[in-house]
């Protein structure tokens, strides 16, 4: 559970040919060795968007895409509506795909959400620790979260702690036992990453720290407190992203 790579979300190299990575193995069939490079066109588009490698209202031309990253039009063709559906790309007919802008409502929305469903989630995990259910594996995420955060000042480094961030809430979902909550949960996960996006370089002690507590609350089984960590990391999140909106690349304007 502490592998990255394990969420589709792992740190994306934003240079060079997403193509190579992709190769087939000598086992694998040629439908496998598709999906997987569609996969990786997506991670790759997705990460650049994230860390505004790419500005917002850049037409995102199929062509262009897949010169850039060494692969046919198709991967990028099938990537396309996937970032659409995590509110990174505008997709209009008969125009190429457009980066969408991040503005306060959008921010206001999801942590209208955010809020209330993790406290519900949070709570829930708890009672599941307290009953018997393993938190090995939440434990391990925040301890390499500690360990990215405690690391050199790299742009690897960082990805990997926002990386462990985001596996870290997938895991207490995953503590929580409730497939519904689960399918709830797995549209807020881009748009949350895309928001996290925004303010990932502000206060990261203080957000680590905030999950420090939310974790000790869910291992320890104490559903009450644990609702209420999660209540306020949320609205620490919701401040961190609208004080740092203004000044990011993506912002819509007021």
């Amino acid at each position: 559970m502490t592998d990255p790579s394990a969420s589709g979300k792992e740190p994306v190299n934003p240079t060079g040919s997403v193509a190579a990575a992709a190769e087939p193995s000598s086992a694998g069939s040629d439908t496998s060795a598709e999906v997987n490079l569609v996969d990786r066109v997506y991670a790759r588009l997705r990460a650049d968007i994230i860390e505004a490698r790419i500005d917002a209202g850049t037409p995102l031309r199929e062509r262009d895409l897949a010169e850039r990253l060494e692969v046919s039009r198709v991967p990028v063709r099938e990537a396309l509506p996937r970032l659409e559906a995590g509110g990174f790309v505008r997709i209009e007919p008969r125009r190429p795909a457009v980066v969408t802008h991040v503005s306060f409502d959008d921010l206001d929305e999801l942590f209208e959400l955010r809020g209330p469903i993790e406290a519900t989630v949070a709570r829930l995990a708890a009672a599941r620790v307290a009953e018997g259910a393993d938190p090995a594996a939440l434990l391990a995420l925040l301890a390499d979260a500690r360990s990215a955060l405690d690391g050199e000042a790299t742009g690897d480094a960082h990805r990997h702690f926002m990386c462990c961030n985001g596996l870290l809430h997938a895991e207490i979902v995953a503590l929580a036992g409730n497939p519904l909550l689960e399918r709830v949960m797995a549209p807020l996960a881009d748009r949350t990453d895309r928001l996290n996006g925004v303010s990932q370089h502000h206060d990261r002690e203080s957000r680590h720290e905030e999950h420090v507590l939310l974790v000790e609350a869910v291992t320890t089984g104490n559903a009450e407190l644990a609702g209420s960590c999660a209540i306020v990391h949320i609205e620490r999140e919701r401040r961190r992203a609208m004080s740092a909106l203004p000044s990011h690349p993506h912002f819509a304007g007021r």
